[in-house]
């Protein structure tokens, strides 16, 4: 039985890690009511910080990657 709600949690945080990469927009509404959440109950402010960078990340070029050259195009 727990074994099951492990592998659960692991597919469904590798399934939510990879749409935010393929499709940041589809990700965006999770992150914000992530971000109110932590903001009504008082999270550390790096905690805050890091929801709110991937609030800001751009959906565009190969899925908002972070490794693109500086020329704008993406690796």
């Amino acid at each position: 039985m727990i074994e099951t709600a492990i592998v659960v949690v692991v597919v469904a945080c590798c399934s939510f890690y990879w749409l935010g990469r393929l499709a940041p927009s589809a990700v965006r509404p999770v992150w914000q009511s992530l971000s109110r959440a932590l903001a009504s109950v008082g999270a550390p402010a790096p905690m805050q910080r890091a929801v709110a960078g991937r609030l800001g990340a751009r959906s565009g070029g190969c899925g908002a990657c972070k490794g693109c050259d500086k020329g704008g195009g993406c690796h």
